[in-house]
């Protein structure tokens, strides 16, 4: 018994100082790492110097560390070293330490780095222990670390490039030419582990541009414009490794709402995906959905690529999405072989786009080759959906030949006679229609013409049944029966036909059912004029008064169409005709318009109307009428003007306008009251640039591809031109309401 209780006791004082001692149990939660630190190399040059990396850490003796170096590239888009010899795990020294000598290349120097960070060449170090982040030198306490700013001004103080090196943070030159090699096979490579031990024999490499996606389907909109559509897509993932072999790797791909649930065969829905690669090349292939996409964003469908090795981060190109831009184009070919998605869902009735958000549409995985499982290769046989040749919407030439149906095409269950846009090309009585092209209103007028066609067919019967009737029964009561019958039979049918003609000779869009198709969108919002160029056109105004210009009747303003596009710019393509609409009326200010239909669009165009008035003019009584007559006058003295341009500016505008067959005058007449038509370079205080003031977004929407800066003449130039013309489209669809 006194043995029981001896052992007992012994058991509860090792098991309380085994939970009490901090150095047993969850000793990896207690490894931290307290500081990594570069030695300077020779000149502060990284061809072919040499410096030493010492990473200090508390709790960590003999744990498994990974260390991961990256580097900034073009555009602060970060990227991983391939380290020759690094290998991917190693041991902690018994004091605590990790000492690594590595001799610096020039692989991950960028010239172009040389201007924003004063350096080609910024590299940083980061520290995982399974899968967890222990120490990186872009951050400091949570906070970024790494600035523009402060890398410069190492150039005039080398303690800023000191308390980097302590920080895990390597800033230098290139070679003695200050040339980069960037791309090149001079990379760094591990000399000598100094402390510590090796626990692997490589180290995985995987780049942003070694994750390639294929290309996806495209379809066009209702402006004929081409998007790729991840709706039910084939798509394949080729991604490119070094030094991988027999390592395996984990891929997840980040969808708008956090990972992609992709099915796998046998495993069902996961989020991530891991493989042992048997080459340098992995290839996936996927049928995909697009429940990861929003309909909020532009586009909808954003995906980036992140892989992982036993938990340690190799790659993510997850912060490429931060880079596109609304409103300006897409490159698609560069994101996709980048390791980034960027696509839209399918459209549906009318050329709608929607995104499924009901939660079954997840990814599937129907092949994978270049791995191999822990026992028998993982090769998954492709899924060859059957498609039936006569099928209407069958197009063989899809899927490289093997036939698809077309994804804008929809077979009807049953003919509907009067369908408008229905077709039969095969002549098999299957009938189908063009989901871009069909609008719902058309069906319900097929219908209505249907019906109106059933009523005067029954009323006929019914007026042939009382007809017979009326002579063949003797007896009073039944002829008149019959009498009543086709008297109310003539009655309906006069008024179904009553209606329907009436209707028609009122407006016969009375008798078209299109559910909003022909509402039309406009802008009110308009440009702001900033205070300097308000007291110019003011000035103008009233030199124009003083001169004794007589103001023309408001017809022969509405005729010039120079006048009529600057308007359109200034106060939008909802604004404009709304101020021309309240002059045509007489009003005092802007009331309920065909583009402002309330009383708060109203209240908005009247305030930018009121904003733009030219400074120091006669008001009169403040009306959209005045308004006109005002800036008519500004015009007209800014046309006596334009031989001012200065003739470098001139040229251009006037190329411009003859490519694009604007009369030259007005369109000069409009850089002049836009800008002065003087230098290509203004930027007024309201965010307005270049020889027309145009915003970023509408630049972009109005550019010509490859014509990219706003400051350029040329460039500017025709976005002035490309959006005249579109301005006096929308005049010519307007003025039919107006006057």
């Amino acid at each position: 018994m006194k043995k029981a209780y001896l052992t007992l006791s012994l058991a509860v004082i090792l098991l309380g100082g085994f939970l009490m001692n901090p150095s047993w149990g969850e000793a990896q939660n207690q490894c931290t790492v307290s500081s990594a630190t570069f030695t300077q190399p020779e000149d502060n040059s990284f061809d072919k110097k040499k410096s030493t990396l010492n990473i200090k850490t508390n709790g960590c003796e003999y744990t498994n560390l990974s260390v991961v170096l990256k580097y900034f590239a073009s555009d602060d888009y970060i990227w991983t070293h391939q380290i020759k010899n690094l290998p991917g795990i190693l041991k902690v020294a018994s004091d605590g330490d990790l000492t690594l000598e590595i001799t610096l290349g020039e692989d991950p120097c960028w010239s172009a780095n040389k201007d924003p960070y004063g350096f080609p060449c910024v590299t940083f170090i980061e520290v995982y222990q399974g899968g967890n982040l222990k120490f990186s030198g872009n951050e400091t306490y949570g906070s970024e670390f790494i600035t523009k700013e402060k890398v410069k001004l190492g150039k005039n103080d080398p303690n800023v490039l000191k308390d980097y090196r302590n920080k895990g943070v390597l800033i230098g030159e290139c070679s003695s030419t200050l040339f980069c090699k960037e791309g090149s096979s001079n990379v760094w490579e591990l000399s000598k582990l100094l402390k510590g031990t090796s626990q692997q024999t490589q180290s995985c490499i995987i780049n942003p541009n070694d994750i390639q996606y294929g290309e996806l389907p495209f379809e066009k909109d209702s402006n004929g414009n081409s998007f790729p559509t991840i709706t039910n897509a084939n798509l394949t993932l080729n991604i490119n490794t070094t030094n991988c072999k027999g390592l395996p790797i984990t891929l997840s791909i980040y969808g708008t709402e956090g990972k992609v649930d992709i099915k796998v065969p046998e495993k069902g829905a996961v989020t991530e995906i891991t493989k042992t690669a048997v080459g340098d090349e992995l290839k996936f292939s996927f049928k995909t959905h697009d429940e990861e996409c929003s309909i909020q964003k532009n586009p909808h469908c954003q995906f980036g690529t992140t892989i992982t090795q036993n938990g340690t981060p190799i790659v993510s190109t997850q912060n490429l999405l931060e880079t596109i831009v609304p409103g300006v184009a897409i490159d698609w070919n560069y994101y996709r072989n980048n390791g980034v998605i960027f696509a839209y869902c399918s459209s549906g009735l009318g050329g709608v786009y929607y995104c499924e958000r009901l939660g079954a549409n997840d990814w599937t995985l129907l092949k994978v080759s270049g791995s191999a499982g822990e026992d028998t290769p993982e090769v998954f046989e492709t899924i060859t959906p059957k498609f039936d040749p006569e099928s209407p919407c069958f197009v063989q030439e899809l899927n490289g030949g093997n036939g698809g149906y077309d994804e804008d095409c929809y077979e009807l269950l049953a003919p509907v006679p009067g369908l408008k846009g229905a077709t039969d090309p095969l002549g098999n009585n299957r009938w189908s229609i063009n989901l871009k092209n069909f609008q719902i209103g058309d069906y319900v007028n097929s219908l209505f013409s249907i019906a109106l066609g059933i009523l005067t067919l029954l009323a006929v019967i019914m007026i042939v049944i009382a007809g017979v009737q009326y002579m063949t029964i003797e007896s009073f009561q039944g002829k008149s029966d019959a009498k009543s019958r086709i008297t109310g039979a003539l009655t309906g049918l006069l008024l179904a036909l009553s209606i329907y003609i009436i209707l028609g000779t009122i407006n016969p869009d009375l008798l078209q059912v299109n559910f909003g198709s022909n509402i039309e969108e406009v802008k009110l919002e308009g440009m702001q004029l900033s205070p300097e160029q308000l007291a110019a056109y003011g000035n103008d105004y009233n030199t124009a008064m003083q001169q004794g210009t007589e103001i023309p009747p408001d017809n022969q303003m509405f005729q010039d169409e120079g006048f009529i596009a600057y308007l359109y710019h200034q106060q939008g393509e909802g604004g404009a005709p709304s101020i021309i609409y309240s002059a045509q009326q007489g009003w005092s200010k802007i009331e309920k318009t065909p583009w402002a239909s309330n009383k708060l669009k109203a209240a908005d165009v009247n305030k930018n109307m009121n904003n733009n008035w030219p400074s120091g003019v006669n008001r009169g009584n403040g009306s959209p009428s005045d308004f006109l007559r005002v800036w008519w006058v500004v015009w007209n003295q800014r046309k006596t003007e334009i031989s001012l341009i200065p003739k470098n500016v001139a040229n251009i505008v006037t190329q411009v306008a003859n490519e694009e067959k604007i009369e030259v005058n007005r369109f000069k007449t409009v850089c002049m009251i836009e800008s002065s038509c003087n230098n290509p370079s203004i930027k007024n205080d309201q965010g307005y640039k270049g020889l027309f003031q145009f915003s970023d977004d509408t630049f972009a929407s109005q550019k010509k591809p490859g014509c990219d800066s706003i400051f350029d003449a040329y460039c500017n130039s025709y976005a002035g031109a490309r959006y005249m013309k579109y301005n006096l489209s929308r005049w010519n669809k307007h003025k039919a309401k107006i006057f």
